[in-house]
């Protein structure tokens, strides 16, 4: 599925966010008002669009502060000289949980550990504190970073636009010395073309357009700190490059990831099938997975399905593991999600990156009296 993005998403960030991010900006620019204002001078009856985005911030700013706070709770737990997603814990018997087997290790930890999520939302369970605490301290940032307004907002964007670039950096080049990370990338980069011709997949990247802070009513309230001759049309342009490059280097940055996740599961999968095929095919005996081409065990598990009309086996496949590892992505998908929630890297850059899209060329001019802010 997220190998169709790049297509659809580079012609709909010219042909919808390009347009729709100039309207806005050019808005606040010419009538030096907030979103609800700008609206309301447009036509008096548009004023209801002004305070509509209002409220979509405000829902947005709330969903987003609940990521940093799992990115926050899974920056505590990394704290520890081994990483408590690293392996499925053990029963009292020292056998592996059956779940976590089932699963993987950083589903496990992300249900069990970091949500606890219950059965259904049918049974509801008490708040979790350490959730909650992270929420707190979330919230916390947010109001240290705008309490005095643009006074402080305009001074912490030079961190805010940089330090995501610096995150995405180090998990590249530990992304691509993972085991996997290979077929990860190459995953990536084979287009897909056929899906092209779903309307879903050109929805889903209009959608994904959004991040640049269109709809929010932020744009507009930019736009009015700009003098009104600046030229709106060349920032419009930076930004537009500026956010697709990021969206190409952060899903490089998942997908390598991804591909090790993929690989581990698929060579986990396949240990269980040659354990089922050894008996009929000797040869796989003393061998690692890595030394087992995927043809061999192709067709391997194709004769030993001839033989045995009920079998066990779980007919592994890389690409299939790829394909569901790339669900839920959020640059590499054409189903619009926005994290992947296997991966603890792929949350922090999922809020990483919207925080540098909007951030990342909006800097501070004292000198000339506008100011350039960004929203958390």
């Amino acid at each position: 599925m997220g190998r169709c993005f790049y297509p659809s998403f580079l012609i709909m960030l010219v042909v919808v966010g390009m347009p729709l991010l100039l309207l806005e900006l050019a808005l606040g620019q010419k009538l030096r008002v907030g979103a609800a204002g700008a609206w309301k001078k447009v036509h008096p009856a548009l004023a209801g669009v002004g305070y509509g985005s209002t409220v979509v911030a405000t829902i947005v700013g709330c969903y987003y502060n609940v990521i940093i706070a799992w990115c926050i709770f899974y920056l505590g737990s990394s704290f520890t000289t081994t990483l408590p997603w690293s392996s499925c814990p053990l029963t009292p018997d020292n056998l592996t949980i059956p779940e976590c087997e089932d699963s993987s290790e950083t589903q496990y930890f992300w249900f069990r550990t970091t949500l606890d999520a219950s059965g259904s939302i049918d049974d509801p369970v008490s708040i979790k504190y350490w959730t909650l605490l992270c929420l707190i301290m979330s919230w916390v940032i947010v109001y240290l970073i705008l309490m005095k307004g643009i006074a402080s907002s305009g001074k912490v964007v030079y961190f805010t636009a940089m330090f995501p670039y610096i995150v995405l950096t180090i998990f590249f080049f530990r992304g691509i010395t993972l085991k996997g990370a290979t077929a990860g990338l190459s995953h990536m980069f084979t287009p897909k073309m056929e899906m092209l011709l779903k309307p879903t997949v050109w929805l889903d990247a209009a959608t994904r357009c959004l991040l640049l802070g269109l709809a929010f009513g932020s744009i507009i309230s930019f736009g009015s700190y700009n003098p009104p001759k600046k030229n709106c049309v060349k920032d419009v342009i930076i930004i537009t490059i500026t956010n697709a490059f990021t969206a190409i280097y952060a899903c490089a940055v998942i997908f390598s990831i991804l591909g090790f996740k993929a690989v581990h599961l698929f060579e986990k999968c396949m240990e269980h099938d040659i354990g089922i095929l050894m008996p009929m095919y000797p040869e796989f005996m003393n061998r690692s997975m890595e030394d087992i081409p995927q043809e061999e065990y192709g067709a391997a598990m194709h004769g030993f399905a001839m033989k045995h009309e009920q079998h066990l086996l779980k007919n592994c496949s890389l690409v299939k593991e790829l394909d569901d590892s790339a669900q839920g992505t959020e640059v590499a998908s054409c189903d619009g999600r926005c994290f992947h929630q296997d991966s603890w890297c792929s949350l922090l850059v999922s809020s990483l990156l919207h925080d540098a899209a909007l951030s990342r060329t909006w800097v501070t001019d004292w000198n000339h009296g506008r100011s350039h802010v960004n929203t958390v």
